[in-house]
């Protein structure tokens, strides 16, 4: 479904990535592991066109798509939760939802955009409960769930996830990727850009591992999540952990089987 070729990109004339290829097949969760700074963030953004590529070709459905404007991207399909949630926090969480469908505007009726939160909102029950209220009420996890879901209101071929963990508590971040693993079960696809190697595999048909701007390894999120030299540098191996990553790494372990499960499963 979307097949990245040679994009090299970066800002002004100094590239963050160079000569990246992927691809993400239609109802697959593909995950991007790396370092902060490794090039994850640029390349989520040239995906959808607020980073200009340098060169490579980006294709979405056979077709080309590098130069199309981030408006005309969303229409052809791509939609970006960015990284910090960035919900509007003065509106509430029905005039954010209904911003999601903002693209499709002119053929959408009331009825229509109020059955899309309703197919859209069955993923994040939590939301029925808060729509009246301003999206700054909300907690983190609640601002998470609503930028992802704001994001499935536009009904994307791709959603692009950049560092949806970002910010938030152990728990809250379990429960953010138990929900990406759902939306896979829906049919939904996902490029997945986060600093959580180890929950990011768990869930992942298949991942890349990005250093430097450039693609080292890819796999399957199983293979790479067994392998020592992923181990070592992106899950903690061999290093004493701080009391809270000794908590998220409990949490973790609990969640791994549910993820792995869900995958055979979908």
């Amino acid at each position: 479904m979307l097949v990245i070729k040679n994009l090299t990109a970066g800002y002004g004339a100094f590239p963050a990535i160079h000569g990246i290829s992927l691809k993400v097949t239609a109802g697959q969760i593909v995950a991007l592991i790396g370092a902060n700074g490794a090039g994850k963030s640029t390349l989520v953004r040239a995906l959808s066109g607020t980073v200009t590529a340098m060169s490579g070709t980006i294709e979405l459905g056979g077709k080309v798509i590098d130069g199309l404007t981030s408006g005309e991207r969303v229409s052809a399909g791509i939609v970006q939760v960015p990284e910090g949630r960035q919900v509007f926090p003065g509106l509430t969480v029905a005039e954010n939802l209904f911003l999601g469908a903002y693209v499709h505007r002119k053929r959408l009726s009331h009825n229509d955009l109020q059955q899309r939160i309703q197919e859209t909102c069955s993923s994040f029950p939590v939301l029925f409960e808060r729509m009246s209220t301003p999206a700054g009420n909300l907690s983190g996890g609640q601002q998470q769930m609503l930028a992802i879901a704001r994001g499935l209101m536009s009904q994307p071929r791709l959603l692009v996830l950049d560092e949806p963990s970002l910010g938030l508590s152990p728990s809250l971040v379990t429960e953010i990727f138990r929900l990406i693993a759902s939306l896979r079960k829906k049919g939904q696809s996902i490029l997945l850009s986060e600093q959580n190697a180890r929950l990011s595999l768990a869930v992942a048909d298949w991942a890349y591992v990005i250093e430097n701007g450039s693609i080292v390894l890819e796999g399957t999120g199983a293979e790479l999540l067994a392998c020592p030299d992923i181990a070592a540098r992106y899950l903690g191996g061999g290093v004493k952990e701080h009391t809270s990553e000794s908590r998220r790494a409990k949490l973790t372990s609990q969640l791994l089987p549910l993820l792995a499960r869900d995958a055979r499963q979908s």
